[in-house]
């Protein structure tokens, strides 16, 4: 199943998006990632078919590009999902990295 195949009002595009947004819920906090495999499972489970390279280039559309931030091989990545391990950046990090951009910001 192809992205274009999807109508606005698709029962299959509304699952997706449910099943997805479900998944984004379930993980964004998590510190465990979501395999691409289990990601195929799971939305065969609801009745829906993809394979691999038609998952990669949903993901770079709507309705999934809201939802998941990226698939980098073998990981799911959904959007505000925490960094994983190994980051090059802890969340403090960034964090005082922003407040020193808007301090700059309102200064000018």
């Amino acid at each position: 199943m192809r992205l274009f195949e999807f109508e606005k009002n698709d029962p299959l595009r509304i699952k997706l998006v449910a099943v997805a947004s479900q998944l984004k819920a379930d993980y964004e906090d998590s510190q465990t990632q979501l395999s691409t495999d289990q990601l195929l499972q799971i939305l065969t489970q609801h009745g829906i078919t993809l394979d691999k390279t038609d998952l990669f280039n949903m993901v770079k559309k709507e309705p999934l590009k809201n939802i998941i931030d990226n698939i980098n091989g073998t990981e799911v990545i959904f959007k505000g999902q925490e960094p994983i391990q190994g980051s090059t950046q802890s969340p403090d990090q960034a964090q005082k990295i922003v407040s020193q951009m808007a301090k700059n910001a309102a200064s000018k």
